[in-house]
C-alpha cells in the first residue's frame, strides 16, 4: 500500500496530450497512452513532479488509470482526471506474489552443496503480467557457492486479483528458500546450521547464476567475523543451549542468517538528465528521468550539481520529470536510480570550460556516458 493512491490527469492540446501521472515509469505511461489512443508517442507528454510512495505498485498499475483518463479526454475533448479511492487502488494494484518452492539438493558428507535443482513458482493471480520468479531465480545463490544449478522459474494463474512487483520482488522469497535449504541440510546431517552455511560461502572469483563472478564476499570476510564478536553470538548460542536443556516446554533460539542483494548498473536501467545554465543570472535548472517518491533524489542531484558547478545550492532548481526532456528513461527499480542520476551530475566536472556552457544534455545509457553540448 502507498500513502498516495494512483491518479492521473490528461488534457488534450494542440499537438497531442499532456499527462500528469503518479507513476515511476513515465516512458511506459507514454507508450501505453499512445497505444490505447492510436497516436504517436511524440504526441504524448508525460510529466511527474513527485509521488507519495511506490514500492513497485506504480510501475505498471498506474498505466491503467492514465489510459482510462486518456480515453475519456479523447472522447470529450476536455481535461479528465481520475483518482482512485484507497479500496479501488489496493484492488487494482494487488500485492506481493505468494511463492511455492520445490528443491532437490546434493551434498557431500560435510554438508558442502554439490548440486541444486529448484522449481520456484509464484502466484501471479488472474494474469501473469508482473511475474517476478525469474528475478528471484537470478538472486537465489545469495552468499553461497554451488557448482551445479538447475533453477526453473515458473508462475501459476489463479482465480485471484493480479499481483504486482513489490519491494525486492521474488528476491526475498528466493533468498529465504536458500536459507531453508541450508537448515534442511544441517537437520539431515545433524550439523550446526551456521557451520553448514560457513562451508558453503562463496570465495572471491566463484561463479554464480544470474550475475558476474564474486569479486569479494563481504559477508564471509567482514560481516560474519565482526558480528560473531560484536553480538557475542557464540556465547549467546551456548546460553540458549543450556536454557533449552533445562526447560522442557519453553525454548529459546538464536540464528545468524545472511541475505545478499546484488545491486548493479544493469543495461536495462537508463536515465537522462538535462541541465540548463541561464545566461541572465547563472542559475541552474535540472530535469532528470527519475521520480522523487520521498527518497530525496532531487535533493541529492541538486547538492552534487551545486558542488560540481561551484554555485550556491539555492540557485539550483530541479524541475518535474518529463518525457520530452528525459525521453526513454527506465522505471525506478532495484534501488539504483538515485546513484545513476548522481553519476549524471558528477559527469559535469569532466566537461571542459563548463562555466561557459549554456546547455548540456547528458544521457547515461548501457553503463556509458554520452554527452551532447
Amino acid at each position: 500500500m502507498t500513502l498516495e493512491p494512483i491518479s492521473a490527469r490528461v488534457e488534450p492540446t494542440e499537438d497531442g496530450y499532456d499527462v500528469l501521472d503518479t507513476t515511476i515509469w513515465p516512458t511506459e505511461c507514454q507508450a501505453t497512452v499512445a497505444q490505447v489512443l492510436g497516436v504517436d508517442a511524440s504526441s504524448v507528454n508525460v510529466s511527474v513532479r513527485r509521488i507519495g510512495g511506490s514500492f513497485g505498485g506504480k510501475i505498471s498499475r498506474s498505466h491503467v488509470v492514465s489510459s482510462a483518463a486518456a480515453v475519456a479526454a479523447w472522447k470529450t475533448h476536455r481535461p479528465v482526471k481520475v483518482s482512485l479511492d484507497l479500496k479501488t487502488h489496493m484492488t487494482l494494484v494487488g500485492g506481493r506474489e505468494p511463492y511455492y518452492s520445490k528443491y532437490k539438493v546434493g551434498t557431500d558428507a560435510e554438508g558442502k552443496v554439490l548440486a541444486i535443482e529448484e522449481e520456484l513458482t509464484c502466484d501471479s493471480g488472474c494474469v501473469g503480467n508482473d511475474v517476478a520468479s525469474g528475478i528471484g531465480a537470478a538472486f537465489m545463490s545469495s552468499v553461497y557457492y554451488c557448482p551445479n544449478w538447475l533453477v526453473r522459474p515458473m508462475y501459476a494463474i489463479t482465480n485471484t486479483a493480479s499481483n504486482t512487483f513489490t519491494r525486492a520482488p521474488g528476491i526475498v522469497e528466493s533468498l529465504a528458500t536458500m536459507e531453508v535449504i541450508m537448515d534442511h541440510i544441517a537437520a539431515v546431517l545433524g550439523k550446526d546450521p551456521l557451520q553448514v552455511r560457513e562451508i558453503n560461502l562463496a570465495d572471491a572469483g566463484a561463479l554464480r547464476p544470474g550475475f558476474t563472478p564474486v569479486v569479494r564476499n563481504v559477508f564471509k570476510e567482514d560481516i560474519l567475523p565482526r558480528l560473531r564478536v560484536t553480538a557475542d553470538f557464540d556465547k549467546r548460542r551456548a546460553e540458549v543451549a543450556v536454557y533449552n536443556k533445562a526447560n522442557r516446554w519453553r525454548k529459546r533460539g538464536v540464528a545468524l542468517v545472511p541475505f545478499c542483494f546484488n545491486i548493479g548498473f544493469d543495461v536495462t536501467f537508463r536515465f537522462g538528465g538535462l541541465v540548463n545554465i541561464y545566461s541572465h543570472d547563472g542559475t541552474v535548472a535540472i530535469t532528470h528521468g527519475g521520480v522523487d517518491m520521498g527518497q530525496g533524489i532531487n535533493t541529492k542531484v541538486s547538492q552534487i550539481a551545486a558542488y560540481i558547478l561551484g554555485v550556491p545550492l539555492e540557485t539550483v532548481r530541479v524541475k518535474a520529470t518529463c518525457t520530452t526532456s528525459n525521453a526513454n528513461s527506465s522505471h525506478q527499480g532495484a534501488t539504483i536510480c538515485s546513484d545513476i542520476l548522481c553519476l549524471v551530475s558528477l559527469v559535469f566536472r569532466f566537461v571542459p570550460h563548463l562555466r561557459l556552457v549554456k546547455r548540456m544534455y547528458c544521457v547515461l545509457m548501457f553503463g556509458h556516458f554520452r554527452l551532447y553540448y
